[in-house]
């Protein structure tokens, strides 16, 4: 038996619209497996369609199937206010539009840069504070000489 159900194109459909709209890739990959799951495929079949592990997807499922659709969300979304002030968030958005030169190493770019590319959305501000985003900013304040506890003002 189906852990998913048969699904409707409109739900289904409805499923990767609410997906593309959380703005969290890791919410939307579990909405668009949920959606392939009721077009008919198997936990496998949606997997490497997705370039998921089988296993995300068997408990994706398993939450759409206690939950719905709520299930498929991020679980930390109501984690209390964000850790990061905004004197961080714009001090590290000062940081991310410099280059190393202008912190004395001699090449234009650094790969500490592109973790930062995900870990801050300069439009908005918003910090996200994934494992490899938080890596990534400390390493790039680690080469840019900067503490942290200078950031945490």
């Amino acid at each position: 038996m189906d852990i998913v159900p048969r699904l409707s194109r409109i739900l289904r459909r409805h499923l990767l619209r609410l997906g593309r709209e959380s703005g969290n890739p890791a919410t939307a990959l579990r909405f668009h497996a949920t959606a392939r799951l009721g077009l008919g495929k198997t936990s496998s079949e949606a997997a490497e369609e997705l370039d998921l592990a089988r296993s995300t997807v068997v408990r994706t499922a398993h939450r759409f199937a206690e939950e719905g659709s709520a299930g498929l969300y991020d679980k930390r979304r109501r984690n209390g206010k964000p850790k990061a002030g905004d004197a961080f968030r714009r001090h590290l958005a000062r940081l991310l539009l410099r280059t190393p030169e202008h912190f004395g190493w001699p090449r234009p770019t650094w790969n500490e840069k592109f973790y930062l590319a995900g870990a801050l959305d300069v439009r908005t501000g918003a910090l996200h504070t994934t494992g490899a985003a938080r890596k990534g900013v400390a390493l790039f304040c680690a080469h840019a000489g900067v503490a942290g506890e200078e950031l945490r003002t």
